[in-house]
């Protein structure tokens, strides 16, 4: 549920889908819940660059990365 907040096509709809995910976890995951929402700023400040950075930038496995480019 959570990869789908980067899978988006423009910053608004980030900050939405966050919202909307956070909301649905809270009924069963309240501490997710809590989480995402503390950690919002951090894990959607990707979406002040330009969009074809994204992957780039969210995308925390460096080995994943290099692995595209060589492959």
């Amino acid at each position: 549920m959570v990869r789908t907040i980067f899978a988006q096509p423009d910053a608004a709809y980030v900050g939405r889908r966050l919202e909307a995910e956070a909301t649905t976890m809270k009924r069963q995951f309240g501490v997710v819940n809590e989480m995402l929402l503390d950690a919002a700023g951090e894990l959607t400040a990707f979406r002040y660059f330009r969009a074809h950075h994204w992957q780039k930038i969210w995308s925390t496995n460096s080995f994943e990365r290099l692995n595209a480019v060589v492959m």
